[in-house]
């Protein structure tokens, strides 16, 4: 379509179907221009809250990088086993590295694992740590429910019931 006025106006011979890209390529059909106006309105609200997100992955993600943290809380199966890191610190670092390190018995060595920071309309959190049970324990895609500079509210992508707290010291 070319050479069109500024003020051309068009109508569109309802229904007709599009294709919402992303993920999952969702085809939807519209019946009419209430419904167009509709998708409109949520694909750009979409927009604005993955631009959100993203900013607000960058900003966790600073945060993370610059504190060292302690797991506050763990919940699986409703019980809180925070207790098992008590002894823990979690450094996270520049290069997507995490390392788990015992304050209290030096002798014992560091947990290493990685981290990734992924943003789509939520905030997500990856942990993967290898050579320890207990620190196995965190590896997941937590999504992230909250944070602020001094603590990180965590929840499995997978099971809600699961939880996990870190917080700043």
């Amino acid at each position: 379509m070319n050479n069109f006025d500024n003020d051309a106006l068009f109508s569109i011979n309802y229904p007709i179907t599009a294709t919402l890209t992303g993920e999952s390529n969702t085809a939807i059909e519209l019946s009419s221009d209430a419904d167009l106006q509709t998708a409109i309105t949520n694909c750009l609200e979409n927009d604005e809250a993955m631009e959100d997100a993203e900013e607000n992955a960058d900003t966790l993600e600073t945060i993370l990088v610059d504190g060292v943290f302690k797991v506050e809380s763990f919940i699986s199966a409703s019980v809180n086993t925070a207790n098992d890191y008590a002894d823990y610190t979690i450094d996270f670092a520049n290069d997507l590295s995490c390392t788990a390190e015992n304050t209290v018995n030096t002798t014992i060595s560091d947990i290493e694992g990685t981290y990734t920071v992924a943003s789509e309309l939520e905030v997500f959190l990856n942990l993967t740590f290898t050579g320890n049970a207990s620190f196995e324990l965190l590896n997941n895609t937590w999504e992230v429910t909250s944070f602020s500079q001094s603590s990180i509210s965590l929840q499995s992508s997978t099971n809600s019931a699961i939880t996990l707290v870190l917080t700043q010291i």
